[in-house]
């Protein structure tokens, strides 16, 4: 069997704890240290409100030692899809920093006349007037739907949970009887981008996450060696019997810090 050579980390319950980037403990010491024996590293987020360079920088400023091509959203990968496609001008259900990140990678937002993609990401300010216009394209000019992601639920940084992403494309696939393309994980495009990105080979990675349902069982579907923290939104590996044994996670521990990572 190869060695565990690259790492591929959740954010958020993972390595710090909540929107605030406050590092969960022994993370920034962990992480350093795979870098310091020249270990493969991509941290791999759903987040669709912040470019990778602000991320990078987000975790810069808490003492992780990170690249920018070390950090892979779910946008990046959606702008991938877009571009093969070729549809430049999109309607976009978000909020306005996604809105600029596809701006400046050249697409056209929101524009009246034409919609050639419906996007959707998380928009803590949604509108009716927005979902109509979506339900409208997609049914009226047959604009494809691209999710970002499809997580069901929000945590904001004070711990109410509200409506995530998925919530939002279910309800646009339910009125318009389009079939939503998934950019981010779970989604099997996600996780071969990160193998590309990472140059590596599913075998030889270990995906680290808290949420054992999305990223560790689509990780598992590729190939890879998975490991659950308890830091996160599940504090007890309770939550495992609700997944076939076969697709459980190979390690359960409780913070990242405690991962063993062999010579």
């Amino acid at each position: 069997m190869p060695a565990i050579r690259h790492f591929f980390l959740d954010l958020e319950g993972t390595i710090v704890r909540d929107k605030n980037y406050e590092p969960i403990e022994g993370a920034v010491n962990w992480v350093n240290g795979l870098k310091d024996r020249g270990l493969g590293i991509l941290v791999a987020s759903n987040n669709t409100t912040h470019p990778a360079r602000e991320i990078r920088q987000c975790l810069a400023n808490v003492g992780f030692r990170l690249e920018e091509p070390e950090i892979l959203t779910c946008a990046l990968v959606g702008m991938d899809i877009l571009r093969e496609w070729g549809a430049r001008s999109c309607l976009v259900i978000g909020e306005d920093s996604l809105r600029a990140m596809l701006a400046e990678a050249g697409f056209q937002v929101d524009e009246e006349a034409r919609t050639e993609a419906v996007v959707v990401g998380l928009d803590r300010g949604l509108t009716y007037e927005r979902l109509s216009r979506a339900v409208d394209a997609l049914i009226g000019q047959n604009a494809p739907l691209l999710a970002l992601h499809y997580n069901r639920l929000y945590l904001d940084v004070g711990g109410t949970r509200g409506p995530s992403v998925g919530a939002v494309v279910r309800a646009l696939e339910y009125a318009s009887r389009a079939q939503a393309v998934v950019a981010g994980k779970p989604s099997r495009r996600f996780y071969d981008t990160a193998l590309r990105r990472g140059s590596a080979s599913a075998e030889e990675v270990l995906f680290v996450s808290d949420d054992p349902f999305s990223d560790l069982v689509g990780a598992r579907g590729v190939g890879m060696k998975t490991a659950f923290v308890l830091s996160g939104r599940y504090p007890s590996d309770d939550v495992l019997e609700s997944i076939e044994p076969a697709m459980r996670p190979d390690i359960v521990v409780s913070s990242i810090g405690e991962i063993e990572v062999g010579e």
